[in-house]
């Protein structure tokens, strides 16, 4: 008798934990891409959630899946909203050690890019299997993340993954982006150069041309998506000054979306704590 409620709790705990972190999705199964990008569901409990993608930093060159991965999806689930945690496409710790990338292709933009509207493809096309929303779905994202996640909310029409030879017929574009003390020009003198690197390559890949077009604040659009950027004043890592021109023209340029949240999109700071943390940013 003991042997079989040792069973029965033991099998609990199994269906608890599978409910909790389900098994990873290849996003690319099935395409003309064969490349393996991991999108791993955090599903909360019911029907109908709110789902957020999580983009973890890591200057796009290497992944934060602990901080900014999994302990923001966990967070995110405890507050009833699923979370998929998205380990897109980047340089790599070789990449950024050797400069390889000026030989060979290697990963970068629009790799990144591509990732997360096939993710947003996937969920939106199979909202009953995870139990959201698909009219809200958004994407959060930490520093180079963060900068993936306004990219999503900023070019999501601008075709990418034809490239990989989809033609959605579901709307890429987030109901709502959250970049979190993210990288925002890639043009200015402070420009976090690691993360420019990361996304564009090496040597003449990073042209004048390529910086200007993936610089947030020169491509703010009325129709972007609600947004509600978050950084830290004491941020040593990403200057503030391209950051709160982004913000700032984010809540200037387009109205509330009451679907998501019902309030105006804000800037918020944080005081105190520096570059990194994930979840801790705010509880």
């Amino acid at each position: 008798m003991r042997l079989i409620k040792i069973a029965i709790l033991t099998l609990l705990c199994a269906c608890f934990t599978l409910r909790a972190q389900e098994k990873p999705i290849n996003i690319w199964e099935g395409t003309e891409c064969k490349e393996k990008v991991r999108l791993t569901p955090y599903p909360a409990p019911g029907s109908g959630n709110i789902a957020c993608i999580v983009c973890p930093g890591g200057s796009y060159f290497w992944l934060d899946r602990k901080t900014e991965g999994e302990g923001v999806a966990r967070w995110l689930q405890s507050q009833g909203i699923s979370a998929f945690v998205l380990e897109y496409r980047v340089g790599g710790v070789f990449g950024f050690i050797t400069h390889n990338r000026l030989l060979t292709r290697g990963h970068r933009y629009p790799d990144m890019l591509q990732d997360v509207q096939r993710s947003i493809q996937l969920l939106r096309e199979h909202p009953e299997d995870y139990g959201i929303d698909p009219d809200r779905l958004g994407v959060m994202g930490f520093s180079a993340g963060g900068h993936l996640a306004a990219m999503s909310g900023l070019f999501f029409d601008n075709g990418v993954l034809s490239l990989a030879g989809l033609r959605p017929e579901v709307s890429l574009r987030p109901d709502f982006i959250a970049p979190v003390y993210p990288v925002v020009s890639l043009t200015d003198r402070s420009v976090h150069k690691r993360s420019r690197r990361g996304l564009l390559g090496e040597g003449h890949a990073i042209s004048p041309e390529m910086k200007d077009s993936l610089s947030l604040e020169k491509h703010v659009r009325a129709d972007m998506p609600l947004s509600d950027e978050l950084r830290r004043r004491s941020d040593s890592e990403i200057p503030q000054l391209r950051t709160a021109r982004f913000g700032h023209d984010s809540q200037r340029r387009h109205p509330p979306l009451r679907a998501v949240q019902d309030r105006r999109p804000r800037f918020r700071s944080r005081p105190q704590e520096d570059h990194g943390g994930g979840h801790r940013l705010e509880r």
